[in-house]
């Protein structure tokens, strides 16, 4: 007697998920956190200074006061800019709100801004009062 061997069925492969970890996440830590802001030279400055203000990189500007006291800061796209007198922008009614890159625009056309920039750590929250000189 001869044996022979049957092929037997290929057992079809089961997928299965795998487990896997579950990580906790901290919602409210997340929604309350506030990007860091890095400048060098200008970290943790709180300031309210009037002059010059001239364009220093893509995002940030060098206000120049009186007396040649430098201090930079980031603008960042809630920056406020308010402009009374339309020389940075014209929409709407006097005194105008002005966009970050508006006032990126004016101050790129080479004439000279003076304008009394608020900045809290390093970051100009308000630039406003702008003149030429």
């Amino acid at each position: 007697m001869t044996a022979s061997a049957t092929p037997s069925p290929v057992a079809s492969a089961t997928l299965s998920p795998t487990p896997t970890p579950s990580a906790s996440v901290d919602v409210d830590a997340l929604v309350t956190a506030s990007p860091s802001v890095s400048i060098p030279g200008s970290r943790d400055v709180d300031a309210t200074i009037r002059g010059q203000i001239a364009l220093r990189g893509v995002d940030g500007i060098t206000v120049t006061s009186g007396s040649d006291e430098q201090v930079k800061a980031l603008l960042l796209p809630y920056t406020v800019v308010r402009d009374a007198r339309g020389l940075v922008c014209e929409e709407g009614e006097a005194p105008y709100s002005c966009s970050m890159e508006q006032l990126q625009t004016a101050i790129k056309k080479g004439g000279t801004l003076f304008a009394k920039v608020t900045i809290k750590d390093g970051v100009a929250t308000q630039v406003e009062d702008i003149t030429e000189g």
